[in-house]
């Protein structure tokens, strides 16, 4: 078993990666918004290219006639990161980490009542996830219509059984609902509680 590639979401794992000799995917961190930002990474020998998720579908749809490009399809995505633990702030008391999100299970709860969960990794940053999860399986169809080369779930803190029937509910919306025109079964109200289409609608600008 081999990976497609090592995901670099800055220019210090890209050219790490590059000396290493891997193939490697551009990650969203790196927020490519336009031809230009993607003609550049596969100039420099990126085999895929994940674009920005503040882009909409029809601004993918023109980017992806000029190289192999990523969207991220599923999941909770990060909103930010940050060097201050809010966890550690205010339970961990003073002098050396205490280890208290070990515990799991924490958010910040902003003024409307939206709860967004806390991750943290093993060198004490904080990550803050979106409050609702980004689905696209309605709209399978016209991802694969706009050129996309490449569907992505992220799954970080999801249980594995549920990583893997959201993989299989793609896999068969990639495979028998959108390539073939077939009528997907399965939709985002059935398999997530509140969610959202993130940008791919909306955009930005």
């Amino acid at each position: 078993c081999r990976a497609d590639g090592v995901l670099a979401s800055n220019h210090g794992a890209f050219r790490l990666a590059e000396e290493m000799g891997l193939d490697i995917i551009v990650d969203s961190p790196l927020n490519v918004f336009n031809r230009m930002s993607l003609e550049f990474w596969a100039e420099r020998g990126a085999g895929l290219v994940t674009l920005s998720p503040e882009l909409t579908l029809a601004e993918i749809r023109e980017i992806a006639k000029y190289g192999a490009v990523e969207c991220i399809v599923h999941g909770r995505l990060m909103l930010m990161e940050s060097e201050h633990c809010v966890v550690g702030g205010v339970l961990g008391g003073s002098g050396s980490c205490t280890a208290r999100c070990e515990d799991c299970g924490f958010e910040l709860v902003d003024e409307k009542g939206y709860a967004f969960p806390l991750m943290m990794d093993t060198d004490c940053r904080m990550h803050l996830l979106n409050s609702s999860e980004l689905c696209m399986l309605d709209h399978i169809p016209g991802i694969v219509r706009a050129g996309v080369s490449s569907v992505r779930i992220e799954a970080r803190g999801a249980e594995c059984a549920r990583v893997r029937e959201i993989t299989r509910l793609y896999r068969t919306a990639l495979d028998g609902g959108s390539a073939r025109g077939g009528k997907i079964q399965s939709t985002c109200k059935g398999i997530t509680g509140e969610y959202t289409t993130g940008h791919y609608r909306r955009g930005v600008l």
